[in-house]
């Protein structure tokens, strides 16, 4: 089986004829439009409720039982730094969560799940939930729905994404925005979730991503890459700068814990890494 994967150094690109976006947060995955909301203060930003909770109920335990572990098989999926999970519960008394990571596949939501064996809520691009499997989706990760061209029915999201961590439930953000396949780099974060850390005192619990090439029997039989996802130290806000300084600090900080947690020394690596994929897809 013929392997189409690059090195740059250490750092493993899967599939070098994948073309990725010039523009950070543009989406790859693009879903046809099934559903036509209006994003008002009616619109369910956050699917809850007795016959929601009930639906989810059964939605997620087919999640555990089938699709976790599918997705730990196919992509010999391996977690390191579950240490750091601890860490930051006895930092908060166990309550809420908000951690972030590196967006790549769909299934790195699972990879997410997997850390803690439990779904996180998830924030999610109207797209996704517009399309024929949207209510799905938003079902089966806990999606709040983001809406992309409307700020009211943005600040109604955000509003939802504050219930959660109000309810001391984990929140999960990626903060690149778009799923980009495979991807070894880390794009440029925007700054929502370190708001929310900002509101709420809560560390950041940054993650990453990581491929691997495939080995031994898993070189036999899948095309696909192998994956291990990082956990990284809880990143503490900075309470000693005002807040717009603050929440650049924290962002900033996430981004390089990511940087580093795929394997890059610094920002100016990955970014350099970044710019031989790009003349790699301009060949």
């Amino acid at each position: 089986m013929q392997y189409n994967n690059q090195y740059f150094g250490d750092i493993y690109l899967h599939n070098k004829d994948i073309k990725y976006p010039l523009n950070d947060h543009e989406h790859m995955v693009i879903m046809e439009k099934y559903h036509n909301y209006e994003y008002d203060k009616d619109f369910p930003y956050r699917l809850k409720g007795c016959k929601e909770n009930f639906i989810k109920f059964f939605i997620h335990l087919i999640i555990y039982i089938f699709v976790i572990p599918v997705a730990v098989i196919r992509y010999n999926l391996k977690v390191k730094g579950r240490k750091n999970i601890k860490k930051y519960k006895k930092m908060t008394q166990g309550k809420a969560m908000i951690s972030v990571s590196n967006h790549t596949v769909a299934f790195d939501t699972f990879f997410v799940c997997h850390t803690r064996h439990k779904i996180p809520n998830i924030p999610m691009w109207q797209e996704g939930a517009e399309s024929k499997s949207g209510m799905l989706f938003r079902r089966a990760i806990n999606g709040i729905v983001v809406p992309r061209f409307s700020l009211k029915g943005l600040a109604l999201s955000v509003n939802a994404m504050k219930e959660v961590l109000k309810e001391e439930k984990w929140l999960h953000i990626y903060p690149e925005a778009a799923s980009w396949p495979l991807y070894p780099c880390v794009r440029e974060f925007q700054p929502g979730a370190f708001h929310l850390a900002y509101e709420f005192n809560l560390p950041i619990l940054p993650m990453g991503i990581r491929y691997r090439e495939p080995k031994g029997i898993y070189r036999l039989f899948k095309k696909e890459a192998n994956a291990t996802i990082y956990i990284g130290e809880p990143l503490v806000i900075n309470r000693g700068l005002n807040r717009k300084e603050a929440i650049e600090d924290t962002t900033k900080r996430a981004q390089l814990s990511v940087i580093q947690l795929l394997g890059f020394k610094d920002l100016e690596e990955n970014n350099k890494v970044r710019e031989e994929i790009k003349h790699l897809n301009m060949r």
